[in-house]
């Protein structure tokens, strides 16, 4: 099997890109991002969280963790309701 170092430009990307890594000079994917978004549904996750089903343009069908979302002070569980249109912050991991 070759070494990545030893095959063609592509075949680095999509190689590197395969482990998780990337290849040199390349700026690894951000680990915060603003989406256009539609909640699809949502089920509650312990005492203050909630799951959320997104559809995203970019990202597809994803889903998302609303922490504290569920408490009395949180001012935006209202919005998390199915078929709402939203712009998302969305972490990776």
């Amino acid at each position: 099997m070759a070494r990545a170092n030893e095959l063609a430009p592509q075949c680095r990307r999509s190689h590197a890109c395969a482990l998780g890594g990337t290849v040199e000079g390349e700026m690894p994917a951000p680990r915060r991002y603003t989406t256009e978004a539609i909640v699809l549904s949502r089920f509650d996750l312990g005492e203050a969280d909630r799951v959320l089903t997104l559809i995203t343009p970019t990202g597809g069908k994803m889903k998302a963790i609303a922490k504290g979302i569920r408490r009395p002070t949180s001012r935006l569980g209202g919005s998390l309701e199915p078929f709402a249109e939203l712009t998302v912050t969305l972490a990776r991991g």
